[in-house]
């Protein structure tokens, strides 16, 4: 318990108000129709795309999740499944932030130091309002996941339970949020 809340007070301490991560407020951008591109250049032309998917598999694989899928098929099958939930996550997040008015594509810090990490962490729970530059909570993002979470249901064994949809929902944010800080500090895009 001791562990819980001192890793709680660190992120509490990590995703504080701008005003700790000294970054000046976004410009504002006119608001862009061309959610296709955008929605490329976040998935297949993204070099960490190509790699968070086999990444993704091998864990998987190594872990034995689910046991259900085994030998050669159940890496095949691993990474289908998790190529499926790196596909819906993108189309959900990209979808639900057209009319929420976010920004999906990564905005790098304009600030230095550690101040660039919490920035990248804090990515995974605020995101930018493409009409003033505003931050609001990351709804998006956080029905995408759960939503993969939950559709992957259709693919994954019977065995792939409420528990799961839970556990793989906090391993997609823990991920994200290392996507997002590889973003701001290797700048790959």
């Amino acid at each position: 318990m001791k562990h819980l809340l001192l890793f709680l007070a660190a992120l509490a301490a990590t995703l504080t108000s701008s005003r700790a991560f000294a970054q000046a407020p976004i410009e504002p951008q006119q608001p862009t129709y061309d959610r296709l591109h955008e929605f490329l250049e976040d998935t297949v032309r993204s070099p960490l795309w190509w790699i968070e998917i086999p990444a993704a598999g091998a864990i998987d694989q190594a872990a034995n999740e689910p046991e259900e899928w085994s030998g050669s098929s159940g890496f095949a099958k691993r990474n289908g499944s998790n190529a499926l939930k790196v596909i819906s996550v993108e189309v959900i997040d990209h979808a639900l932030a057209v009319p929420m008015h976010q920004r999906v594509t990564y905005d790098p810090c304009t600030c230095s130091g550690f101040a660039r990490f919490g920035h990248a962490l804090s990515r995974v729970f605020v995101a930018v309002d493409s009409r003033d530059g505003h931050l609001s909570p990351n709804v998006p993002l956080w029905v995408s996941i759960v939503g993969t979470t939950t559709l992957a249901n259709m693919w994954e064994p019977p065995t792939y339970t409420a528990h799961d949809v839970v556990v793989s929902s906090a391993i997609a944010i823990g991920a994200t949020a290392g996507i997002k800080v590889l973003k701001e500090f290797v700048h790959i895009h």
